[in-house]
């Protein structure tokens, strides 16, 4: 595995110490400014009666449902798994 500057590191130490440093910056919290006027002056599409649906916990029947609706053969998502992987797991 190279680093950024292109050199290889063959040991562990320095590959984790490569990762956590990478990571770290790639998810660290940045500050943003909000337009608090802009937020307000979008039109409310959906409803507060949906927005509660809509953020509601669903029940482990509900998802198990939804993951059954899976195709089976389905090509694999961006995680690599297919319907067939949820079905069994």
């Amino acid at each position: 595995m190279k680093n950024n500057e292109g050199i290889i590191m063959d040991s562990q130490e320095d590959i984790g110490e490569f990762l956590i440093k990478h990571y770290s910056e790639k998810f660290k919290r940045v500050e943003h400014d909000i337009n608090w006027d802009l937020i307000h002056s979008m039109p409310h599409i959906i409803s507060e009666v949906d927005n509660v649906a809509l953020s509601a916990l669903r029940t482990a029947q509900e998802i198990k449902a939804a993951v059954f609706l899976l195709n089976a053969n389905s090509s694999p998502g961006l995680d690599g798994f297919t319907g067939f992987f949820f079905h069994h797991c």
